[in-house]
């Protein structure tokens, strides 16, 4: 395949891969710090630990295609070192040693979390508000439903099901925070700062892109004006042309 429609195919995955990918990162990140902080029962672990393999074959399955696919691979390696530890890091599973698993979980987290901020951050760029809504929304539900799954888990009480969980969520994603649900455990409080940290982040870009649609009008406006202006004064300059010329025709000898 020649270098030209290696780098169109490149394009075209890199467009229809992004979103996807990116919810995956998203949903990957308390899958595997859930098992790091609370001691699940056998089967709910068995649960979380196939949905990251399902996760992480998707995720090996891209680097794949894309490092085939970039026109200079190994520079595509070094920029996306975090998919290169996404990927790598459960290979190494099989070491006994627990704090050296933990270590390695956690580097993976880093590197989950590094591509979801970079994705995010470029994808903002290209479809703006309504796509960082959608994926803070999409993240609410995934960490709600982890938070249920938790705290049900550590016997909590005040978040005992689903829906409470979602109540959870909106609430303290839209920084309003009633007071009457909240998690008990350590995971789901660790789940609940990533969700605040998720909500300031979201609700800031909405208040900065509502300023800056009220800005952008101010000066639409004062643009439009300047153009009227403009227009007016070249009309005036035409008529001006237009009466000297006529009168130098009607000049004898002109």
């Amino acid at each position: 395949m020649d270098l030209e429609r290696r780098t169109h195919l490149y394009a075209r995955v890199e467009r229809a891969t992004e979103l996807p990918m990116l919810l995956l990162a998203v949903a990957m990140a308390p899958l595997i710090l859930v098992p790091l902080l609370v001691d699940l029962p056998a089967t709910v672990d068995r649960v979380l630990f196939a949905c990251d393999w399902v996760i992480w074959a998707a995720f090996a399955a891209e680097l794949g295609v894309k490092t085939y696919l970039a026109p200079d691979r190994r520079r595509y390696l070094i920029s996306h070192w975090y998919d290169v530890v996404i990927v790598v890091v459960p290979f190494l599973r099989p070491l006994r040693a627990a704090r050296v698993l933990r270590i390695l979980q956690l580097v993976r987290v880093a590197a989950v979390l590094a591509r979801v901020g970079l994705t995010w951050r470029r994808a903002l760029g290209k479809r703006g508000l309504g796509y960082v809504l959608a994926v803070g929304g999409v993240t609410a539900v995934l960490l709600a439903a982890l938070v249920a799954l938790v705290e049900q888990s550590g016997g909590a009480a005040t978040i005992d099901d689903f829906p409470t969980a979602l109540w959870w969520a909106a609430t303290t994603v839209t920084t309003v925070g009633y007071g009457d649900t909240s998690p008990l455990t350590t995971a789901g409080r660790v789940l609940g700062v990533l969700l605040m940290i998720v909500g300031i982040g979201v609700f800031g870009i909405f208040t900065a892109s509502v300023a800056a649609y009220f800005v952008g009008e101010d000066d639409e406006r004062a643009a439009s004006e300047d153009r009227a202006v403009l227009l007016s004064e070249v009309r005036a300059l035409r008529d001006e042309v237009a009466a000297l010329r006529q009168s130098l025709d009607e000049t004898p000898g002109g």
